[in-house]
């Protein structure tokens, strides 16, 4: 994606679709089908936790996270197969890429920390940056890029980011409470007292 236009030729501000058959654009049209197919490799993450019982990861922002970004890779590659859009698969995979090490390394058993709370901070940035992306469109006129997804991703990603943001709140910025413990020594201590008051009453 980097080589075939957004380190060159590509506009950030407005890129149109090129429907032609030139080398090129059945190029970039190929890239977004892949897109497409490792969207749905994404939802084996679904399928091990299923199998290894952990149902409490099959969350509603999981699910809706992972049914709503192959129901929009399979549009793009409809509909949209290139310009504007391909900057969305461009970012999500950046994330992927650092979210799949994690994982692979935590499965080695390899410490990588609070990579988890970063990747978090990640997502939210990308969900920002997607969501200023298709906001340019209502300001460049004859983009060659549809406006319809505007309507779409605009609204999806801002419920993302509302999404993201409450479970990055609960997991790294709410404070949990504090549990009350009693140490053993205090409860030894608390059984003596009583037996000796036992004693002491006795006599």
């Amino acid at each position: 994606a980097l080589t075939e236009g957004w380190l060159g030729e590509f506009n950030y501000f407005c890129e149109p679709i090129d429907y032609s058959n030139t080398p090129k654009a059945i190029k970039v049209t190929r890239l977004c089908w892949s897109y497409f197919l490792i969207k749905i490799l994404d939802l084996m993450d679904t399928i091990f936790f299923v199998l290894r019982k952990k149902q409490n990861q099959v969350t509603f922002l999981h699910l809706y996270h992972h049914i709503g970004i192959l129901m929009g890779a399979w549009g793009a590659v409809k509909y949209l197969p290139g310009g504007h859009v391909t900057f969305l698969g461009l970012l999500n995979t950046f994330v992927h890429v650092i979210m799949y090490t994690h994982y692979l390394l935590t499965s080695m058993k390899i410490n990588t920390g609070s990579w988890k709370k970063y990747i978090t901070q990640l997502q939210l940035v990308q969900f920002f940056l997607i969501t200023l992306r298709y906001l340019q469109l209502a300001w460049v006129k004859d983009c060659g890029f549809p406006m319809w997804p505007a309507y779409v991703m605009v609204p999806q990603n801002l419920f993302m980011m509302i999404l993201f943001g409450d479970f990055y709140y609960k997991a790294y910025v709410k404070k949990k409470p504090a549990i009350k413990t009693t140490t053993t020594n205090t409860k030894i201590n608390g059984v003596i007292a009583e037996i000796s008051n036992g004693k002491s009453k006795e006599q």
